[in-house]
């Protein structure tokens, strides 16, 4: 399984560090294919989500229904708040 990192903050730990490699590393970074990923919004963070109960949200708009307060879907948008 693959490991997703934050290359952004693994450069900067590097140009502050004293390995004597640490060009070659950031070299490293960079020449690597960004990850085949979706960025999701848990329901409990999602601007949509109404009606809370104990662990559960209720999505009007994309899901229709109620869920786990964890559930996600690419479709959720973040609040704001």
């Amino acid at each position: 399984m693959s490991k997703y990192i934050d290359a952004d903050r693994m450069k900067r730990q590097l140009e502050n560090s004293t390995y004597r490699a640490k060009n070659k590393f950031i070299e490293l970074i960079n020449e690597q294919d960004p990850a085949d990923v979706v960025e999701v919004v848990r329901c409990e963070d999602c601007k949509y989500h109404e009606n809370e109960m104990p662990g559960m949200v209720y999505c009007p708009a994309v899901v229709g229904g109620w869920v786990d307060a964890d559930w996600f879907c690419k479709g959720g948008e973040r609040r704001d708040d």
